[in-house]
C-alpha cells in the first residue's frame, strides 16, 4: 500500500491515542506530542512478487555469463609455464622448511581470525553499551588531529598551513556542536541495534555468507577474465564491449550481494519493531516467531528478488558507466590529448561519480522500504523521497553518524589486530616453534604476520560494517514511517528517544498536522 503523503491528515481524536497495554499504563507515560493512528506492515504474512522482469533479466545475464565462464576459462590455463632448468631438481623437497612454513602459516591464521573476530565482538559490546562515547570520539579524533597538524605547521614556521588547519578544526568543531542534539538519538540507534543484533546473529552468518558467494564469484570472474583477454587480442574490434559487459556482470552480481545482505538485515530489524512485544515485567521483547532471520532472507529471495535485481541493476549500470569514463579519462592523459579534451572527460566522470553515490544512497533507504513493507522498487522510491523531502537532514546526519563511527572502527581494527595479532603470532610461535633463528627471519615473520592480520581484521569487521549500517537505517526508517507502533509495542524505546529529541518521533503520517491547544 502507498501512502500519499501529500493528503491532508484527519483530526486527531482521542480514541486515534495509541492505547497501551494495560500492563504498561502504570509504568509508561503518554508521548508528549500526539500520534497519528498506527499503520503497522504486514511483515509474517506472504507477500506479492514484485519487478519480475528485473529478475528475468538478471537471470539472463547470469546464463550468458555462464557460456562466458565456459569459453573464457580454459583460455585462462592455455599457456603453458617453462620447465625450471634441472628437471624434477629444480625444487628440492626439504621437509622440515615445508612444516615449518606450514606451521608459521596456521599460525598467523588462527591468530588474526581469533584476533578479528574477539574485535568485533568487543566493538560490538562498546556499540551497545557506550554508543555515545564512540560518536564523540569519532568527531574529536579529527579536530584533535586538525589541532596538531596545526601546531606541526607552527613550529616548523609554515604559518599558512597553520592557519590552513586551524580553519579546519574550527569547522570541525562547529559541525560537532550544532549537531549534538541528533547525536543523541544516533547513539540510541546505535545501541538498540547492536542490542537486536546480538540477539539475531543470523544476519551476521548471512553478510558472510554473501561475501564467501562473492569470493568464489570473483575467483572465477578473474579466470573468465584472463581467458577472453586472450580472445580479445585476437579480435581486438569486440574486446573492449566484451571487457565493459564483463565489469557489468562483476559490478551487477557485487551489488546484488550487497542488497540481499542489507533486505535481510532490514527486514529482520523490522520484524523487531513492528511485531515484537515489550514484557512489562521483564522488559523483553517477544516476536511471534523466532526465524526472524531465515523469514526475513526467504521475503528477500522470493518476493523481493525483483526489486533487489533491480536496486542493484541501476547501481551496477552507473558504476559500469563510470569505469568506462575513468578508462576514456586515462587514456586521454597518456595520449596527450588537449586540454578541453581531458576536462570534459574529467568532468564527466565527476558528475557519474557523483550520480553513483547520490544513487547508492538513495537505494539504500527504498530497499529498507521494500524490506518492511513489501513493495516494488518504484513505489518504495517515491516513499523515499518523501521521506528525504520530510525528514531528510536527520537521516543524512544518522547515516553519516554511522559512517563515522563504524570507520573509525574499522580504522582501530586494521591498527590493533594488525600489530597486536602480530604480536600474539611471534609469541605463540616460540612457544610452538622453538627454534632459535636469525633477527632477520623474525622480522620478516612479524612483518607478514602485521599484513595478514591486517587484510582479516578489515575483511571480517567489513562484515559487521554492513550489518550495523543496515540495521540503523531500518529502525530509521521505522521511526520515521510508524513510530505510533514502536510507542505501543515498545515503549521504553519510544520514551528514550523522545527525551533526547522529540521530532523524531514525529512519523510521516503526521505531515502538516499540528494539534489543537
Amino acid at each position: 500500500m502507498t501512502l500519499d503523503y501529500n493528503a491532508p491528515p484527519p483530526p486527531f481524536r482521542a480514541e486515534d491515542q495509541v492505547p497501551l497495554l494495560d500492563s504498561e499504563a502504570s509504568q509508561t507515560r503518554q508521548p508528549k506530542k500526539p500520534l497519528p493512528p498506527q499503520n503497522p506492515p504486514i511483515i509474517v504474512e506472504e507477500r506479492t512478487y514484485h519487478d519480475r522482469w528485473a529478475s528475468a533479466l538478471f537471470s539472463i545475464v547470469m546464463l550468458t555469463f555462464v557460456i562466458l565462464v565456459y569459453l573464457g576459462v580454459p583460455r585462462a590455463f592455455e599457456p603453458s609455464q617453462p620447465s625450471m632448468p634441472g628437471g624434477g631438481n629444480a625444487t628440492r623437497r626439504d621437509e622440515n622448511p615445508v612444516n615449518r612454513g606450514l606451521n608459521d602459516v596456521g599460525i598467523i591464521l588462527s591468530t588474526s581470525i581469533l584476533a578479528a573476530f574477539g574485535y568485533s565482538i568487543g566493538y560490538l559490546s562498546l556499540l551497545q553499551h557506550n554508543a555515545k562515547f564512540l560518536i564523540d570520539l569519532s568527531f574529536i579524533l579529527p579536530i584533535v588531529g586538525a589541532v596538531l597538524s596545526s601546531i606541526i605547521c607552527l613550529v616548523n614556521n609554515i604559518v599558512a598551513g597553520a592557519v590552513v588547519w586551524g580553519i579546519i578544526a574550527l569547522l570541525f568543531w562547529w559541525v560537532f556542536a550544532s549537531l549534538r542534539p541528533r547525536l543523541r538519538v544516533s547513539a540510541i540507534v546505535l545501541a538498540t541495534v547492536s542490542t537486536i543484533l546480538r540477539r539475531f546473529s543470523g544476519t551476521f552468518v548471512v553478510s558472510g555468507f554473501s561475501g564467501f558467494i562473492w569470493l568464489i564469484f570473483s575467483m572465477v570472474w578473474s579466470l573468465t577474465s584472463s581467458g577472453l583477454k586472450h580472445f580479445g587480442d585476437e579480435n581486438p574490434d569486440v574486446a573492449p564491449y566484451v571487457a565493459a559487459y564483463m565489469l557489468f556482470i562483476f559490478f551487477w552480481v557485487t551489488a546484488l550481494l550487497l542488497d540481499i545482505t542489507h533486505l535481510t538485515v532490514s527486514g529482520t530489524i523490522a520484524s523487531y519493531f513492528f511485531t515484537g512485544v515489550q514484557d512489562a515485567e521483564s522488559g523483553n521483547v517477544i516476536l511471534p516467531v523466532t526465524n526472524v532471520t531465515a523469514m526475513s532472507l526467504k521475503r528477500t529471495l522470493t518476493t523481493s528478488f525483483g526489486s533487489v535485481c533491480f536496486s542493484s541493476l541501476l547501481s551496477s549500470a552507473v558504476q559500469t558507466l563510470k569505469a568506462v569514463l575513468r578508462s576514456n579519462h586515462e587514456q586521454n592523459v597518456d595520449e596527450n590529448k588537449s586540454l578541453f579534451v581531458i576536462l570534459i572527460s574529467s568532468c564527466l566522470l565527476c558528475l557519474v561519480s557523483i550520480l553513483g553515490d547520490i544513487l547508492d544512497f538513495f537505494n539504500k533507504y527504498s530497499l529498507t522500504h521494500i524490506a518492511i513493507y513489501g513493495k516494488n522498487y518504484c513505489d518504495a522510491g517515491r516513499d523515499t523521497w518523501e521521506m528525504f523531502k520530510y525528514k531528510g537532514i536527520d537521516v543524512i546526519v544518522n547515516d553519516c553518524v554511522v559512517g563515522k563511527v563504524m570507520g573509525m572502527g574499522m580504522a582501530f581494527s586494521i591498527l590493533l589486530c594488525g600489530f597486536g595479532g602480530a604480536f600474539a603470532s611471534c609469541a605463540v610461535r616460540r612457544v610452538f616453534v622453538p627454534v632459535d633463528e636469525s633477527q632477520e627471519i623474525m622480522i620478516l615473520f612479524f612483518g607478514i604476520s602485521v599484513i595478514c592480520n591486517m587484510l582479516v581484521a578489515a575483511v571480517v569487521f567489513n562484515f559487521v560494517v554492513k550489518v550495523v549500517d543496515s540495521a540503523a537505517a531500518a529502525m530509521y526508517v521505522c521511526l520515521a514511517e510508524d513510530p505510533a507502533t514502536i510507542q505501543k509495542f515498545q515503549p521504553e524505546l519510544f520514551g528514550m528517544i523522545e527525551d533526547v529529541y522529540p521530532e523524531v518521533t514525529w512519523g510521516m503520517q503526521s505531515i502538516a498536522y499540528t494539534p489543537s491547544a
